[in-house]
């Protein structure tokens, strides 16, 4: 009996010893031991993701909201620091909504900084703070129901123009400028008008809802010149800062727009324009050199307005010179410009010429100052963009 007793003790000593070396089981154990480790750490980085996400949005929208704020003050829409403020508020609540963001979880603080240049113009910096929380969702598992989240930039405008500036345009009047052209922006005068150069079949008439609408070249370049003047006269309404001349060319020689201030003698002239004959560039643009060099013209600013002015000459065609001695001579009057501290803008209309588009990519001051508009609507966006980079109308993110 007590040979039993201890054979039956021997087999259970002996089961124990292998249950303890069996290691079968450990991975199950281990993972029940550290799934909830697992599972911190997988939903710590989902939601540090969604948080660096949200933070990228906070950062888009405060981006706006100052440049909105430090646009409006720039352009006089509004004239108090409590006026950019409710407008900074206001623009990026709703851009928090319309993200699909709580609102009520942020708050937006707005600083708005003044310093007065001159009796005429003043420089704000709008910087917008966006401060709030996101909800987490596998952290919520252990208690971690929300993160901090935050963003913030800075954008500074200014009123009226901080520098005096004298701009020529040189402008392609030749016949070419009679073919049609797409473009949104309806002639002011004639409404939608289709025309097609060197067509058996010609044709000319109005509509007012027709797309895409067909205008004359010549018709989308005034559009285009009298948006920018309407900039420079926002940017300096007592025509104290500010003063523009033009010299239109074809194969001929035009009586030119001298420069003086303000804008109206350069509208009166691009109005009256008419598309004729070849294309000949270096005459209109040389005067447009002399005019901007002549110590005059600093002269006539000392007087006015006590500043040394920025100088700016924009050359626009829609084809090639038809010597190719004009593009050499061109480029010589461009060189001039350039040494002498003019920046120079370029811009091609609907342009198919290799020749050409060289031309007017050496003249340019830098890449960026070369404009390649194959529609009528890009050409007016060049128009408007050298317009508010001239007058100093473009608020600028700082941060």
């Amino acid at each position: 009996m007590s040979l039993g007793l201890h054979s039956k003790a021997a087999s259970k000593v002996r089961r124990l010893k292998e249950l303890a070396h069996d290691r079968s089981g450990n991975f199950g154990i281990i993972t029940a031991l550290l799934l909830p480790v697992l599972l911190g750490a997988g939903g710590l980085a989902v939601d540090v993701a969604n948080a660096m996400h949200v933070k990228a949005q906070l950062g888009a929208i405060a981006d706006a909201a100052s440049l909105a704020a430090a646009s409006a003050l720039g352009s006089k829409e509004i004239t108090t620091a409590a006026q950019a403020k409710a407008l900074a508020n206001a623009f990026a609540t709703g851009q928090l909504a319309g993200a699909g963001i709580d609102p009520s979880s942020f708050t937006i603080s707005v600083d708005v900084k003044t310093t007065i240049l001159n009796s005429l113009s003043n420089k704000y910096e709008v910087a917008v703070v966006i401060d709030g929380v996101t909800d987490t969702s596998l952290m919520r598992v252990f208690g971690q129901k929300t993160m901090n989240v935050a963003n913030a930039a800075t954008a500074v405008s200014s009123t009226g123009t901080q520098n005096s500036l004298s701009m020529y345009l040189v402008l392609d009047r030749s016949g070419s400028m009679q073919a049609s052209v797409t473009t949104s922006i309806r002639s002011r005068t004639k409404g939608c008008t289709y025309y097609y150069l060197n067509s058996a079949q010609t044709t000319m008439y109005s509509e007012k809802n027709v797309k895409p609408c067909y205008n004359y070249r010549i018709e989308v370049l005034q559009s285009a010149v009298s948006d920018l003047l309407a900039t420079l006269d926002k940017a300096d309404p007592e025509a104290k800062f500010i003063r523009t001349g033009a010299d239109a060319y074809s194969s001929d020689k035009f009586t030119p727009q001298d420069l003086e201030w303000g804008t109206t003698g350069v509208n009166e002239y691009v109005s009256a324009m008419d598309a004729e004959g070849g294309t000949s560039s270096t005459n209109a643009f040389k005067e447009g050199v002399d005019s901007l060099l002549d110590p005059m013209e600093d002269t006539a600013h000392k007087n006015r307005n006590g500043l040394v002015p920025k100088k700016y000459i924009l050359l626009m065609t829609d084809g090639e010179n038809n010597s190719s001695s004009d593009n050499t001579k061109t480029l010589a009057q461009c060189k001039r410009a350039k040494d002498a501290g003019i920046t120079v803008y370029t811009i091609g209309f609907m342009l198919s010429s290799q020749t050409a588009k060289n031309l007017l990519f050496n003249c340019a001051s830098s890449s960026t100052t070369y404009y390649d508009a194959q529609d009528g609507d890009l050409l007016n966006e060049a128009f408007a963009t050298i317009a508010t980079q001239a007058s100093g109308g473009l608020p600028l993110l700082t941060n």
